[in-house]
């Protein structure tokens, strides 16, 4: 049932309700003598609220992200904080060695998780966010930032997701210390993030390193959380009419946190249910899904979630 009717809410969005994003809020914090920014989205409260930290693409930026995602307005609606963190020269360095040089030779290279660690510590400090309802999230080379934190500072977040991501490979293999609750929406024929695992793909700055494959990351994932048994599996409603057909499997038998995954069959690099560049095929990251909004859905899955 709970899988049932966090789909459902999810499945709305196709259709343009969420659109364009609202003037936001603009944060500054002192990483190591470095100012860094981020674009802020939240309810006219002064409350602590949970708050969704969600990292752009390669290339991309906080307010496109925004815009495509449409989590600004929905933060609005439904009372959380949507953050949207600024990398450097539009990269993150998401903990890959060869990525991480590629950086360096450009004068970009930061350290982007002791920004995320230091973002997490003003907005509890602030009384912006609820310290136990944290999440973060990301697109693409964001998705495999948003990982690396859940690998190396579980304790941070009440959960973690990937649009087109998953585990980067580092020098430290990832194991979380802490159980967290997680959410994957991935492609099979994704041209950037193999649904396999091995080399990242050419194109969009990140050409670099290699990612663990979307079943080895749920994996370590399910053990941290204590997951057991097989997970409830379903396909969404109208998936068939853009040619990308979306399985939806859900392990909820654990001992903690919830593991999710929504499977696209033959979907490429693209955030589902964004409305930007159209439905069908794009010649350099595939064939996007549209029977669900991916910003709907991460919120849909974060929204009941909290650290013990």
């Amino acid at each position: 049932m709970r899988l049932t009717l966090s789909l459902a809410l999810s499945a709305i969005c196709a259709m343009g309700s969420i659109c364009a994003a609202l003037s936001a809020e603009t944060l500054s914090i002192d990483v190591g003598g470095l100012q860094r920014s981020a674009l802020m989205e939240r309810p006219a409260t002064q409350s602590p609220l949970p708050a969704l930290i969600m990292l752009h693409g390669a290339g991309g930026n906080a307010a496109t992200l925004d815009r495509l995602t449409g989590l600004g307005q929905l933060a609005a609606r439904e009372g959380f904080v949507a953050v949207f963190p600024e990398s450097i020269a539009r990269f993150w360095n998401d903990g890959r060695p060869e990525h991480a040089e590629f950086l360096r030779q450009r004068g970009a290279l930061g350290d982007d998780a002791a920004f995320i660690a230091a973002l997490v510590t003003d907005l509890v400090k602030r009384g912006i966010a609820d310290p136990r309802r944290i999440f973060i999230a990301g697109f693409s080379n964001g998705g495999l930032m948003a990982l690396r934190m859940a690998c190396t500072a579980p304790g941070l977040f009440a959960g973690a997701g990937a649009i087109s991501g998953s585990v980067p490979v580092t020098p430290d293999e990832c194991r979380p210390s802490a159980s967290l609750s997680l959410v994957l929406m991935n492609g099979t024929a994704d041209p950037v993030m193999p649904y396999a695992g091995g080399r990242v793909g050419q194109g969009r700055g990140a050409s670099q390193g290699s990612v663990w494959g979307t079943d080895r990351t749920l994996e370590v994932f399910r053990q941290a959380d204590g997951c057991a048994g097989d997970p409830a599996s379903l396909t969404l409603p109208g998936a068939t009419e853009d040619a990308t057909p979306v399985t939806v499997q859900q392990w909820s038998q654990c001992a903690a946190g919830t593991v999710l995954l929504y499977r696209i069959e033959g979907g490429g690099n693209r955030i589902p249910g964004s409305l930007a560049a159209g439905p069908g095929l794009d010649a350099a990251a595939g064939r996007k899904a549209m029977s669900f909004s991916a910003g709907l859905a991460l919120w849909s899955f974060f929204r009941d979630k909290s650290r013990p």
